[in-house]
């Protein structure tokens, strides 16, 4: 089926392309056959209308009015699930939707009714009032085209939706972003990768400003392409002045958007004398403040849990310290000012410092343009020790804060109000990983393997999550899952992590009944089958994006082989491989002595950022690399 949906829309590119369209059809307004025929390359979905229109009355107020109308070519697409937001300050007014088939014709109508009420963090916050209106639309063939309109009203809140162009794949065929404002309202806006730029009318007391854009051809995602917030075009939106909740404020720049959200939680750090009683006393014989931290962190990870908690200005503002203490759980904000509550009772000062958390992202803040949507997280840093902590981890050793929360910009909080800084990336010493291996291979083929790995950084964050988290069966299965080998039993697994620094040391034994393959009376043996590298992107002709290799680490991989009785080495490949580039380096050095081989591998991967021309060269480097991590050695039975 999912052929035949793919079939069919590659004839209809035919169509497109051929011209069909210069004769006089009649197309519903849609059909499929009238979206011209260069934005369906690339594209999973076309946006035949992204119509939005913001009316702000005052600081206090707006009404968002909204239609959207796309196109899902094929199955790939996810745009039959719709969904709308609302909260608190966010009401629902009209939510409607359409269904129409390939030639435009209307199938199906959806009145508000028919869509689900859900938590929009069900399963992640135990107390919430951020829910949505969902919906899946479904047709029984592609093309099809969905049509969503709704209206939301607005109060006492600061979050204007931004006009998102854009996503990977997708293509538009008509955007328009239209805000009204009273003439003495202060809105900024920012262009943000597009050079698309606001027509700006004033008529009577009303300022209008409006961005229009048609035919934008689908955006192509490419490996090793710069974080999304550098590609993706968008039209940011923000008040100079504003209410959120009963809480007037300004946020002209990060400072004094800072200093509101500083504001929002001051005074929530007040403990029990009981509890300051107790941190007196654990951190009494502590030498210096680092060990103070290291005590303090390590009580909050066993004394409390993180859970989100989101009520209100609940996502802005912290339940206080006392809250934390007397229920022993919190959200990112609650538990760190908890951990900066306590710190301060013995003298040292902490500062909550908003972020974007990713794995996969990156969102970098702008100077010129402040803004409440950067950020999704809170942590907590300690500039007279230069430490950061990350008080919703149960496990982290402290001053780590792990992938997702690695070098990026961050808003630092305090009384003088928001400060911009940055947390600590990793070099390849702090992202790195040691693997030493016993390889005894028998007369089939098998073999036995002892292996201990030593992990830091990011390379060990996998691991010390297994340990903790999952039960000795689901830590098994996970081994089993991780390495290709066609079928092995485990005798022994042990996993260790530091307690102070982010690293972990894991031991293993294995059994491979079919580690080699063997054919007569020889053994073809793979050299790096316990770890090759196979991150080797696809090919692209004509790369558009710049090249980011966004993690750096090394590994070091020494395995000794041990050869079965009555075979001996018959060859290897090479026994010296150098390979240098800007994208890293690869060495290989294999000795012989007796009965045993040892493979001494080396990769360093290295983070880098350059134009798009380089592409080419990273792949061959990485096949290079690949291609190197599949060489066999071969074994010969010995002659009587």
């Amino acid at each position: 089926m999912k052929t035949m949906k793919k079939i069919i829309i590659v004839l209809l590119c035919c169509v497109w392309n051929s011209g069909f369209l210069s004769a006089q059809v009649d197309l519903e307004e849609y059909a499929a056959l009238s979206i011209p025929g260069e934005l369906i390359k690339n594209a999973r979905e076309v946006v035949r209308q992204d119509y939005m229109k913001l009316e702000i009355q005052n600081t206090r107020s707006a009404i968002l009015h909204r239609k959207y109308v796309v196109t899902l070519l094929n199955d790939d697409s996810r745009e039959h699930q719709q969904y709308v937001g609302y909260d608190k300050f966010r009401k629902i007014n009209k939510l409607s939707a359409r269904v129409y088939d390939a030639s435009g014709k209307l199938v199906r109508k959806v009145k508000s009714k028919e869509f689900n009420d859900r938590s929009s963090i069900s399963g992640f916050s135990i107390y919430e009032d951020d829910r949505m209106k969902t919906i899946e639309l479904h047709h029984s063939s592609f093309p099809y085209t969905i049509e969503l309109e709704y209206e939301i009203s607005y109060k006492n809140f600061p979050f204007y939706p931004a006009g998102s162009l854009q996503s990977f794949e997708k293509s538009v065929e008509s955007f328009e972003y239209v805000i009204q404002t009273p003439a003495d309202f202060k809105l900024r806006h920012l262009s943000r990768n597009t050079d698309i730029k606001p027509m700006i009318t004033k008529t009577g007391d009303k300022i209008t400003y409006a961005w229009k854009a048609t035919r934008l051809p689908a955006l192509i995602w490419e490996p090793h392409a710069p974080y999304t917030d550098k590609i993706v075009p968008r039209i940011e939106i923000a008040p100079t002045e504003f209410h959120f909740d009963k809480y007037p404020g300004t946020a002209s720049d990060w400072n004094t958007l800072g200093k509101f959200i500083y504001e929002l939680n001051k005074d929530r750090d007040k403990i029990s004398p009981d509890l300051a009683a107790k941190i007196r006393e654990i951190t009494a014989n502590a030498q210096t403040n680092e060990e103070k931290i290291s005590i303090l962190y390590n009580y909050l990870q066993k004394n409390t849990r993180y859970v989100s908690v989101q009520l209100g200005i609940g996502g802005w503002q912290t339940f206080d310290a006392e809250y934390v203490e007397k229920n022993k759980y919190g959200d990112c904000k609650a538990l760190s000012n908890f951990m900066k509550s306590m710190l301060k009772e013995i003298g040292i000062d902490a500062y909550q410092t908003l972020i974007y958390h990713s794995r996969w992202d990156k969102a970098e803040m702008l100077e010129e343009f402040a803004t409440f949507n950067f950020a999704n997280h809170v942590i907590l840093n300690i500039p007279s020790e230069d430490i950061w902590l990350e008080c919703t981890s149960s496990d982290a050793p402290p001053n780590y804060l792990g992938y997702a929360n690695h070098d990026r910009q961050v808003l630092m909080l305090s009384e003088e109000g928001g400060k911009i800084i940055r947390t600590p990336g990793f070099s390849l010493e702090e992202n790195n990983q040691i693997n030493h291996a016993s390889i005894n291979i028998d007369q089939q083929g098998g073999a036995v393997i002892k292996q201990k790995i030593k992990c830091t950084g990011p390379k060990h964050d996998r691991y010390r999550f297994m340990q903790n988290n999952l039960s000795p069966e689901d830590l098994e299965k996970r081994f089993l899952e991780h390495y290709d080998l066609s079928a092995f039993n485990i005798e022994q697994l042990l996993i260790e992590s530091d307690d102070k620094k982010p690293e972990c040391t894991i031991n293993f034994d294995i059994s491979v009944p079919r580690y080699s393959s063997k054919a007569g009376k020889r053994i073809f043996i793979p050299l790096n089958k316990l770890n090759p590298f196979d991150n080797v992107p696809r090919e692209i002709k004509e790369r558009i994006h710049p090249v980011h290799v966004k993690n750096q680490f090394r590994e070091k991989d020494i395995y000794t082989f041990t050869l079965p009785e009555g075979y001996e080495l018959e060859s290897i490949p090479k026994k010296e491989i150098n390979l240098e580039s800007e994208f890293g380096k690869y060495q290989i050095h294999i000795s012989v002595e007796g009965n045993q081989i040892k493979y001494d591998r080396l990769l360093e991967i290295y983070s880098v950022e350059l134009p798009a021309e380089h592409y080419s060269d990273l792949r061959n480097f990485y096949k290079e690399v690949a291609k190197a991590d599949t060489m066999k050695m071969v074994l010969v039975k010995k002659r009587p």
